[in-house]
């Protein structure tokens, strides 16, 4: 390393932290994908359940035919429902925290992958700015 310049040894400094700085902005990249990705499957999801608590109630116009007494079929399918329907808000909560948690996550990212393209951006300034001291 005897015959190597203050200014290559900068220049390879400066291409090894921008050689780091893309890596990892490529990470970021990938787990903000990834965490896009999760939210569009929570987002189905929840739409899904969603039609699910709708057929339950019977928005789509039918009503099971009673078979038994009036008030021992009412009281079974309302105890029925009531409990599809804690289920389904559980589910929903759930689903929603998840959705939450993965907007955050993506919010999160998408913040990291911004602030390593400056970091990017100002690492590339400086590798012009030493190449141009470098000059022919």
């Amino acid at each position: 390393m005897a015959g190597r310049s203050d200014r290559d040894l900068l220049l390879d400094a400066i291409m090894q932290e921008r050689d780091a700085a893309l890596d990892e902005a490529r990470f970021e990249r990938e787990r903000a994908e990834q965490a896009l990705k999760r939210n569009q499957t929570l987002r189905g999801d929840l739409t899904q359940l969603r039609e699910q608590l709708r057929e339950l109630l019977g928005r789509d116009g039918e009503a099971p035919p009673p078979a038994k007494e009036p008030d021992e079929d009412l009281a079974e399918r309302l105890k029925l429902a009531m409990d599809t329907n804690w289920r389904l808000e559980r589910g929903r909560v759930k689903l929603e925290r998840q959705l939450e948690e993965a907007r955050l996550s993506l919010n999160e990212e998408q913040e990291r992958v911004k602030r390593l393209q400056r970091k990017l951006r100002a690492l590339e300034g400086a590798l012009r700015i030493a190449q141009r001291r470098d000059g022919p």
